[in-house]
């Protein structure tokens, strides 16, 4: 019952008067400031993304001298769980630059030989608002 109720506000037009973002879909289930608040998150969206590749060159620097410190002297399990880190950190790190627009080589070059400088330089560009450079 509490289903098909639903349904029926889903399919009613109670709504149409109500202003849509022209990126979104029609969401009768967000309110009008939920609404502005994902109308803000997708408009900013390219920011976001460089902020985040940004603290990810940090993140990857950090978990590098850590791993390194295990390798070291660390046990076996010390070093297992830095390298998973490392390989989860440059995961992201290549998903964040391709939704900065990175082509698909580039992202390989970068992420997968874990090229640290050329990831720095590619964020740093990107927070600039320039576009990712080609490294081939």
């Amino acid at each position: 019952m509490a289903v098909e109720v639903a349904f029926e506000v889903f399919l009613s037009d109670d709504f149409e008067d109500t202003p849509v973002p022209s990126h979104m879909a029609k969401r009768p289930d967000l309110s009008n400031y939920q609404r502005k608040i994902v109308d803000r998150y997708y408009e900013h969206r390219d920011t976001i993304w460089a902020t985040k590749l940004n603290d990810l060159v940090g993140e990857i620097a950090i978990a590098q001298s850590e791993a390194l410190a295990a390798d070291r002297g660390g046990d076996a399990k010390t070093r297992d769980a830095a390298e998973k880190k490392l390989t989860k950190l440059w995961k992201s790190a290549g998903e964040y630059l391709a939704k900065c627009g990175a082509n698909p080589p580039t992202v390989e070059r970068i992420a997968g030989q874990r090229d640290a400088k050329k990831l720095g330089e590619a964020a740093g560009t990107v927070m600039m608002g320039k576009p990712v450079p080609v490294f081939g």
